[in-house]
């Protein structure tokens, strides 16, 4: 590939041989190159070799004009601005892509193929300048037909059809070939989005990410974003439930703005309002709203507005009860990478070992996460957050030998273990609150005891028994009166405290070995 400006300079004999050498090369390549030769003349020819596809174009002097274009991974060559030279259309004669309005006119006639028919009386297809197609008349497909748009791979981005196997149908495909990802059907109007079907089947209305089977979003100042209407002055079921037996009920609003739907005959109702903005399930007195599934109770919200699942006397705000063996009773989960599981706020911030954000039993309290951040764990188990960063003021402690040195370390068992699992309760090591109190007060704190305490010891109250008067939200074995509180131990600050007692020792001991030493290397 080579130019020159075929003008051989006045020289010596070696460059004007590589100079003509120059010249046959830029002749024999076609003046070939990635841009025009700097020096031009009319009627010259150069070859455009910035792509795998060629452009052979001539110089009138003034301006290059595309002559062809030639594809060197096809090897084939496309002729430009070519004449058909009479009406008629062959493949013979025009190349895939270079049928122009300008060189075709009207009516076409003696066709190489079939599938145009002139018999139209005016212009049928138009195609201008920039490609476009225009129909006259209306499109029409063979039987089970279609209309495709590719997108500019060549791959198939839509398809318009119907259903041969019945009659009268449309279908419109995105993305027919399942070929990409993320597809979605979307419908326009004056070039804006108004509705969207994404590759899940969600519908979005004035959304473009529809998180829902059916998704609307609206953005309208005192005006509703949906409406289900029934114009028919005598029509109240805007909105009706059927089963397979015609059981159910229907729901509408009345031109009063309130309607109320009677349930299992007058015990339940259905209430829209207007002065409330919203729709009501009310129960009559304090019967429960119940949830089933085949004649079988699911769910249900009690007079008291506590929720119980799997069981019909919830005595929390949310009451879960299960029965499947190796599952578990409940289940929160966020598929997201950076999402959050659950929050525990108490929002008057108690601070107390009173208040507690989670209580795990079986039913003796094994853990506990009181609203001060302690956290009680009955088999003595647990860790710390520790990370310099978080923390400031650091110094060496004060000396913690005498009280190391008082404190009384004791075997024990737990009441609650000898009443579940008797000689096989396991003994423990540890220290006794009353004891403890007498040598470091500061780690020992108080809480409420549980029905299990007071089981143990009845001086710190009482429990529900049967032929009490219970009242709702209790059963038989609540607490019923706390006397006294249970007396607990920070542990893992008494941890620390005999770490530090323990370094007191062994410095302790290193200055009685080095004076031992020096006896010995004084009195061999």
């Amino acid at each position: 590939m080579a130019q020159h400006d075929y003008s051989i300079a006045n020289q010596g004999f070696p460059a004007t041989r590589a100079d003509i050498n120059n010249v046959l090369s830029a002749i024999a390549t076609n003046n070939s190159g990635t841009s025009a030769p700097s020096t031009q003349y009319a009627g010259q020819f150069w070859i455009d070799t910035t792509s795998s596809t060629w452009t052979l174009y001539i110089h009138d002097g003034a301006d290059d004009i595309q002559f062809a274009t030639i594809d060197t991974s096809a090897n084939t060559v496309n002729f430009i601005d070519s004449e058909l030279g009479d009406n008629s259309v062959t493949t013979a004669k025009i190349a895939d892509g270079n049928v122009t309005s300008a060189k075709l006119s009207y009516p076409l006639t003696t066709f190489s193929s079939t599938g145009i028919d002139d018999n139209a009386t005016s212009t049928a297809i138009t195609i201008d300048s920039s490609e476009n197609v225009s129909f006259a008349g209306d499109i029409t497909t063979g039987n089970n037909g279609s209309l495709f748009v590719l997108d500019s791979a060549g791959q198939k981005s839509a398809q318009l059809t119907n259903d041969d196997s019945t009659a009268n149908s449309l279908q419109i495909d995105a993305d027919p070939d399942n070929s990409g990802s993320g597809s979605y059907t979307a419908f326009r109007i004056d070039n804006s989005e108004k509705m969207r079907i994404d590759s899940s089947g969600n519908v979005g209305i004035g959304t473009s990410s529809p998180s829902y089977n059916f998704h609307i979003v609206g953005n309208n100042s005192g005006t509703v974003s949906g409406r289900i209407q029934n114009t028919n002055s005598n029509g109240l079921a805007v909105f009706g439930a059927r089963n397979s037996d015609g059981f159910g009920c229907n729901y509408g609003i009345g031109s009063s703005g309130y309607t109320t739907i009677p349930l299992f005959t007058n015990r339940g109702f259905i209430t829209a309002q207007a002065t409330t903005d919203g729709l009501v399930l009310n129960t009559e007195d304090t019967d429960p709203i119940i949830f089933g599934i085949s004649n079988s109770e699911k769910m249900r919200i009690n007079s008291s507005g506590n929720v119980g699942i799997g069981t019909s006397s919830p005595a929390h705000g949310l009451h879960v009860v299960d029965n499947f063996a190796g599952n578990y009773a409940s289940k929160i989960e966020n598929n997201t990478s950076n999402g959050f599981i659950t929050q525990m706020q108490l929002s008057a911030a108690p601070d107390n070992n009173s208040s507690a954000f989670l209580v795990c039993a079986d039913p003796a309290n094994r853990c506990i996460i009181w609203s001060d951040g302690d956290l009680d764990n009955h088999d003595n188990s647990y860790g710390s957050l520790s990370d310099e960063r978080i923390k400031q003021d650091i110094r060496d402690s004060n000396s913690q030998w005498n009280d190391i040195k008082n404190i009384r370390v004791r075997n024990f068992k737990k009441k609650d273990d000898v009443r579940q699992y008797g000689e096989n309760a396991w003994e423990q090591i540890g220290v006794i609150s009353q004891e403890l109190e007498t040598v470091s007060p500061k780690l020992i704190k108080h809480v409420e005891p549980t029905p299990s305490d007071i089981l143990s010891d009845s001086s710190f109250g009482t429990l529900y028994q049967e032929g009490d008067e219970i009242p709702e939200g209790k059963n038989v074995g609540d607490v019923k009166e706390v006397h006294e509180q249970v007396k607990k131990v920070s542990y893992s600050v008494l941890y620390m405290k005999s770490i530090k007692a323990l370094q007191e020792a062994m410095e302790r001991i290193e200055t009685l070995e080095a004076k031992v030493q020096t006896l010995e290397n004084n009195n061999p």
